[in-house]
């Protein structure tokens, strides 16, 4: 099973860009880091029927932050996927602050545009008597014990920044080296339609 795409889409305009990492890098300052490693949801007003912050911190999954309040971004993924009628809920700019231990997510996939910061690599794996693809979320911290020791690397890829990419996320992966913060554009996929139409049409090889 592939878990893993490239995918061919406009880059998006520079002032999407700017104000994602304006978010990323500015926005999450407002809300007290102290609040942020307990697993407070911050309570900010965005007016348009959901929480526009999302921020996790715990030894788990590590640290990240996702904003929906990226007002550019919205038009911009709506104006290159006219079809897919993604949730505005579903849009936003994420931040990765620390290793990204083994996990899966709620999602079945997700859409993602890297930003800025380091090229990482992100890791899928198999854990031993477990389906590739799970059901439900499953979590699988620390890389420096045995506690992942019934984990095989199933397969890994590099995210390069100013790249579009599809990972499925439904089975375990993980980041296990960032050294500075990532911010990415994410739109959240749920509708495996919408998934297998981002592969049929608009996935490539890059070595060809």
């Amino acid at each position: 099973m592939k878990v893993f795409y490239h995918i061919s889409l406009p880059h998006p305009p520079k002032e999407v860009l700017d104000e994602a990492i304006n978010i990323g890098t500015n926005r999450w300052n407002d809300i007290n880091i102290r609040q942020l490693m307990v697993g407070h949801r911050a309570d900010t007003s965005y007016g348009i029927g959901y929480e526009p912050i999302e921020h996790h911190f715990d030894k788990d999954k590590g640290l990240y932050v996702r904003n929906r309040e990226a007002t550019m971004l919205e038009p911009f993924i709506y104006s290159i996927l006219p079809d897919f009628n993604f949730p505005r809920e579903n849009i936003g700019v994420q931040t990765t602050f620390t290793t990204h231990y083994p996990h899966t997510d709620s999602i079945n996939g997700r859409l993602m545009y890297r930003v800025s910061g380091e090229d990482t690599e992100t890791v899928w794996y198999q854990e031993e008597g477990q389906p590739l693809v799970r059901k439900n979320e499953v979590q699988k911290p620390y890389y420096h014990d045995n506690s992942n020791k019934n984990l095989s690397e199933y397969y890994k890829a590099t995210l390069a920044v100013g790249n579009w990419y599809l990972l499925i996320t439904r089975v375990l992966h993980g980041v296990p080296v960032i050294s500075d913060p990532r911010i990415s554009l994410t739109i959240s996929l749920n509708d495996d339609r919408q998934i297998e139409k981002l592969i049929n049409e608009y996935s490539y090889d890059p070595e060809k």
